[in-house]
């Protein structure tokens, strides 16, 4: 087993979780049109912390992710869905 945590797959999907996470954080970024330190400083922390996140070279504590999106204004869950996920929620609205 991989001791790199940016190896982890989800069981039901595949994708390399830390990766994607990173991924939808920076297109989330770059959506709001906003810089890595733009982002980091308003997070609290240093821009090369932030960018680990983006590049999935460390996984985020969860209170910081929840920063994330906060700084993004998004739902943290919004930032943490898979597409799975969408799929699921929706099912669950209409049953």
């Amino acid at each position: 087993m991989p001791k790199d945590n940016a190896q982890k797959h989800c069981p039901t999907c595949g994708q390399k979780i830390t990766t994607d996470l990173g991924l939808r954080i920076r297109a989330a970024r770059v959506a709001a049109g906003m810089s890595q330190a733009e982002i980091a400083e308003k997070v609290g922390m240093s821009r090369l912390g932030y960018r680990k996140c983006e590049s999935a070279s460390s996984n985020p504590l969860m209170s910081t992710l929840f920063l994330i999106a906060e700084a993004l204004n998004m739902d943290l869950r919004e930032l943490l869905e898979y597409p799975y996920a969408a799929n699921s929620s929706s099912q669950e609205e209409r049953g």
